[in-house]
This record gives structure tokens, sequence and C-alpha cells, in this order.
């Protein structure tokens, strides 16, 4: 029987051996996952030679399982964003300061082991706070996503709806974040109270939404919010399914990079494998208005009358409207600064687009000067919480599209990773093991309670303005105490001297 295993007096003679790998399974270069007294591990087994390191399991940058990386020369790299560390000693080739721990191993006979008593001793000193069985469990992010804002309370919906909270919501002492794009926590909703009467909590609201009220075919929504519209592609089929199965159930109806074309998508798309789906700034062949009012026609026509519209990115917003009523759209879906996407390039993701609150307050005044309130207006781009869109909805929206808070509904964490085709809960990803890991059901399950949820308080809003439906919330119920967002919105400023 063969026996190996590293020396090291200083940790003590004694060793606790408990089986963490078998040895003819473990693939040279391959990492494996194990965990021993609650602490998660990666075994690794070297590329040359009968040995075997076994390191603390968490990538030191966003605690990512190391086990899903890879093996590159003499170093283990995190298969999210790259980070390397040594094999032989598990410090960081990007920071000698940063390091695994590596445990006293060794191989006997066919069995993998690890010193137990001295990983639990390292865990003393260095607790683990992964709640296994809790939110996404094993691929939690403990380091926290600092700029991506409302993660909690999306998850908190989500998970649990207004079970823990109370009707509600949550409760919680005033903070505000500070983003550089224009804030909706900078415009306040202003209740009623006497002039106007509140509703009185078991009033009902109504939360319906017909887009395209003068269509043959309007589409009727039972709730003003929906999921909008995210490539097959950009997201792996398990999430385009969770999304949708999600959305049903509560009533609702750029850049792709190659390392995503595979399978499926290379098919629809039409695209040999690998091969960037580089979407044009516009068809080739339509270059006037009419082309678009000629197909819009057809459509119409062809599908009895199905409200058309169009989704604008916030630019040249008054001269893309008057546009897009000539071309006779039925809704309009404005795109603002603020939203998401999982691949584009800097120097337009940085640099372009009219922030929402101002786009939605200039497109909502445009076209009523137009006299044009039949025209559906839905607003997306950067919209998180219930209160975000009943402010939307005061401001002028018919209705709210998100994504970023859809896909977090359904398990994203936000680990800035879309990109690179490494998601590592299933959702921006095209790789087979990593999409088995978001479980459909579950996942819907959590976007129907987000979305059931945010209605029920927008409701509440909506009854200490004194409505009884979403859709008459108005800019009268809304006030800001600052200059510029007044300026920005038409929201009344509320300050001293006004």
């Amino acid at each position: 029987m063969r026996t190996h295993f590293r020396e090291e007096p200083q940790k003590g003679a004694f060793m606790s051996k408990t089986q963490v790998a078998v040895w003819s399974e473990l693939k040279p270069g391959t990492p494996a996952y194990a965990i021993v007294a609650g602490v998660g591990l990666v075994v690794v087994r070297w590329p040359a030679g009968d040995e075997v390191s076994v390191l603390y399991g968490r990538c030191k940058h966003r605690g990512a399982l190391m086990s899903d990386g890879y093996v590159k020369g003499e170093n283990i790299v995190c298969g999210v964003h790259n980070w390397d560390y040594q094999i032989r000693t598990g410090i960081s080739s990007y920071n000698s300061e940063e390091r695994l721990e590596k445990f006293s191993s060794g191989i006997d006979g066919d069995e993998v082991w690890v010193d137990e008593d001295e990983v639990a001793a390292w865990a003393k000193e260095n607790p683990q706070a992964y709640d296994r069985d809790g939110y996404q469990g094993l691929y939690q992010d403990l380091h926290g996503t600092s700029d991506e804002p409302h993660t909690g309370t999306i998850r908190e919906l989500a998970n649990h709806g207004l079970e823990k909270t109370g009707h509600h919501g949550p409760m919680a002492a005033m903070g505000v974040p500070g983003p550089e794009l224009p804030r909706w926590a900078d415009i306040q909703i202003v209740t009623a109270q006497l002039a106007r009467l509140p509703r009185l909590d078991d009033e009902p609201v109504a939360t319906d939404l017909t887009i395209g009220p003068n269509a043959k075919r309007p589409l009727r929504l039972d709730i003003p919010l929906f999921v909008s519209d995210m490539s097959f592609g950009a997201l792996s089929e398990e999430a385009k399914v969770a999304l949708s199965k999600g959305a049903e159930l509560t009533g609702t109806g750029g850049h792709l990079p190659g390392d995503k074309v595979r399978g499926k998508i290379a098919k629809v798309r039409g695209l040999p494998e690998g091969t960037p789906a580089i979407s044009p700034p516009r068809l080739p062949d339509w270059d006037c208005e009419e082309n678009f009012r000629d197909f819009a026609n057809e459509v119409r026509e062809v599908s009895g009358g199905i409200p058309i519209g169009v989704k604008l990115s916030a630019q040249h917003i008054e001269a893309d409207i008057d546009s897009a009523l000539r071309i006779g759209v039925d809704y309009i879906i404005l795109d603002g600064r603020g939203g998401g996407t999982g691949a584009a390039p800097l120097i337009f993701r940085n640099n372009i687009s009219v922030p929402t609150i101002p786009a939605l307050a200039r497109a909502r005044r445009h076209l009523d000067q137009r006299g044009r309130q039949d025209i559906t207006v839905i607003v997306t781009g950067g919209l998180r919480t219930p209160d975000d869109f009943a402010k939307a909805m005061a401001l002028g929206a018919d209705g709210i599209a998100v994504s970023n808070a859809a896909i977090q509904a359904i398990g994203c964490l936000a680990m800035r990773a879309c990109h690179t085709n490494n998601c590592p809960v299933g959702i921006a990803t095209q790789k087979p093991h990593l999409r088995k890991r978001l479980p459909i059901n579950e996942a819907s399950e959590r976007l129907a309670r987000f979305f059931g949820s945010s209605v029920d308080l927008m409701k509440i809003l909506a009854r200490a303005c004194g409505h009884t439906r979403l859709g008459e919330l108005c800019i009268d119920d809304l006030t800001t105490w600052k200059r510029e967002m007044a300026d920005l919105s038409g929201v009344a400023y509320g300050g001293v001297g006004s």
C-alpha cells in the first residue's frame, strides 16, 4: 500500500486523517471540491508526479469556489476572475500577501486525506460565515457587492416576500446610497391626509395595465411590472425559462462574446460556434422611417392587431418619440442610463444615454404636449425596488420593465462576470456544468414573490396618496428638496423658499 504525505512537525505530530477525495478519480490538473470541519477546500492532483495539495477553497478576491477554476502551469486559477495561486504554496501570483491556506495532506492507497484537526484549528481563527442552506448556498459572495445597490432588499423579497417583514415591508433607519446618476431616493412621495383623504388599508387598489389601448388586440397585464427583454445567449436557457415562468406566475407578460456562442445559441443566431455576435447599429436594409412603418403595418395586419412598439435608448428623446409616432406605434419602452448589460464596449457603457429620471420626465411631457396619452410608456434602466417603481409611475410611466432586479431575484450574485461566461450560479453563462446550478422552479418562484411583494408595497403607497389604482399615481404625489432634481424631473421643489 502506497503512503505519501507532507511532514509539518510545527503543526503537531498527531494527525486526524479525513478522506477528501479518491486518488484514482482525481484528474491531474483538475481541481475538486471538498468540505471538512465546515471549511470548503480545493483538492489538486499535481499535473506531474504523485503529489496532491489541499488548499482553502475560496478565492481571496471575491470568494468564488476555486474548484470551479483550472490549473495553468504551477498555479490554480479562479474560474470567475482569473485570480491565481501557486499550487505548492497557496500564495497568490497577483499579490504575495494573499494566500490560500495549505493544509497537511497525503495519499494512502487510493484515499486522499487531509488533517481535519488542522483544518478545524484554522477555522477557529478564520470563522466561515457561509450559510450553505441560505441564498445561493455554496456560491455566496461574502465579500459583498458594494457597487450594486439594493441586493439585500431584492433577495429578501425574492426569498420570503413580505412574510418576515409584515405587509409594510422592511423597517430601517433612513439612509441614502450615493451613485453619480440622479437618484430615485432624491424624490419623495407626498401622501394624502386632509385636502385629499388617504385610503384605508383594506380598500382594493387596481394594478392592471393595458398596453396599446387603441390597438385591436390590446395586451392586458395583471400588474405593471414585467421582465425586460434580455437576449438568449447572454443568459442561459435555464435563466430565460426561470424568468418566463416567474413572470407567468404573476400574470405579466450588444454584444455577445464568442465563448457564449455555442450549441443552440449558435444555431439560433446562425453563427459558427465561438464567433462573437455583434449586433449592427441598425438593420442595414432599413434606412428610413417608411421601412419601419411598413414592417409595423405588416405585423399589425398578420397578427390581427396586436400592439406595436419600439424600445428606445434615451438619446434624442423628443425627436425619437416623434419618429415613433409617425411610424404608428402603440407603446414605447424607454431605456434610460442606469440600466445594465451583460457585455458592452466601455466607450458606449461609460459615455452615452440620458439618465432614466430626466428621460422619463421629458418623454411624458412631450407625449402630453402632443396629446398622445394613448401611447403606453414603459420605463426601464436602473429601477430596483418597489419605491422606485411607484415613483416612476408617478413621474409618468404606465409600467416598468426590470432586468437587473429580475435576474437578482432568480439568483444573480452580481459577481461582475457576465461577459466572461463564468457566471458561478448558471445565469449569464453557457457552460453546462454551471447552468445546472440554477434551480428553475425555485428561481421562478423567487421572481414571482419579488413581483407580488413589490406590487403589494406599491399599493400601500397608492393608498397613502389617496388612490384606488396604481395608474392614478401622478407628479402631484412627488416632491424633491434638491433644485437640480426639480430642474431635471419637473417634480415640485419642496425646500425652503419655494
